[in-house]
């Protein structure tokens, strides 16, 4: 099973230092994703999303997203967050970088 927060702290993508309208959400969102409340996490991502001022972000945000979405269930969901994120990454000037989907740990462009 995936673990939250194994893959994902190398997308952050400056999530950690977006404006507090952004910030508050994803941190909030990510310590719901610990303790294993994944609809409240989600919630917060989407929290997050609605106000994210760039694609890496936003892209982060999906992966964020799709990770609760798939550890609680809902694969198809999850994909299409998946999906969503990976191009919102390939649309970004961040040098190619490709997004890795759970179980691609480290397998980054």
């Amino acid at each position: 099973m995936v673990q939250p927060g194994a893959t994902l702290n190398y997308y952050a993508d400056g999530l950690p230092q977006a404006p507090p309208e952004v910030r508050d959400h994803f941190k909030e969102g990510q310590r719901l994703q610990d303790a294993h409340q994944h609809d409240k996490a989600i919630a917060e991502f989407q929290a997050a999303l609605a106000t994210a001022d760039t694609d890496s972000r936003r892209g982060a945000l999906h992966l964020y997203i799709g990770i609760s979405q798939l550890v609680s269930g809902r694969p198809v969901q999850a994909e299409r967050s998946f999906a969503e994120a990976l191009s919102l990454f390939r649309t970004t000037s961040n040098g190619g970088r490709q997004a890795a989907s759970p179980g691609e740990e480290g397998q980054c462009g």
